[in-house]
């Protein structure tokens, strides 16, 4: 559509969505209980910050803690999808009126936070202590190797 303004929007939502689906995906494989943290003020000034810090600290986490392969390579694609999707963000708030904006901003921080929120939950399956074992995700046992 010609008088479509927007199409990098589109294309920055679509990245979204589909980072998003895959965590819906995966958290129906891995039924975790999850803390979920504060939200950031979405009409705050630092919002869009909040959440790209986010994003940074999950690839910190990723390196750091003592997480299965298949949790590393999840949480290394997610902060791949989510810095590509930002990155777009950034290029078309110059082009987009004051309403537009601020849709965007809602969608990319609501996005960021769930998929946040998906990776503590993960982190949390693995990380979590015997006495909580009842509240974490059950692995099957590998098989025994006679």
């Amino acid at each position: 559509m010609a008088d479509q303004p927007h199409g990098s929007f589109g294309v920055a939502l679509a990245h979204y969505a589909e980072t998003y689906g895959m965590l819906l995906h995966v958290g129906e494989i891995l039924p975790v209980p999850c803390r979920l943290p504060e939200l950031p003020d979405l009409a705050g000034p630092s919002a869009l910050d909040q959440a790209d810090h986010a994003v940074q600290r999950l690839a910190e986490l990723a390196n750091d803690l003592p997480l299965s392969r298949m949790v590393r390579t999840y949480l290394r694609a997610m902060c791949c999808h989510l810095q590509a999707a930002s990155d777009l963000l950034f290029m078309v708030d110059q082009d987009m009126g004051v309403g537009q904006y601020v849709e965007l901003r809602v969608h990319a921080i609501t996005l960021n936070t769930v998929l946040a929120q998906g990776a503590a939950h993960f982190i949390d399956s693995e990380l979590c202590e015997e006495e909580h074992e009842e509240e974490c995700w059950q692995r099957p046992a590998p098989p025994e190797e006679e």
